[in-house]
């Protein structure tokens, strides 16, 4: 396997997997009130 063709590869699931949790920690840090908010209502 070409070297250049795997760091390519590497390089793009990298990416992929720290947009990942960035995108996931700031939706979790917007809608944990909202969630909280729909749990009590649920156990209500």
């Amino acid at each position: 396997m070409n070297k250049d063709v795997f760091l390519l590869f590497f390089n793009a699931i990298l990416s992929v997997v720290l947009a990942a949790i960035i995108v996931y920690r700031i939706l979790k840090k917007e809608y944990k009130p909202k969630i909280k908010e729909l749990e009590k209502k649920a156990k209500g």
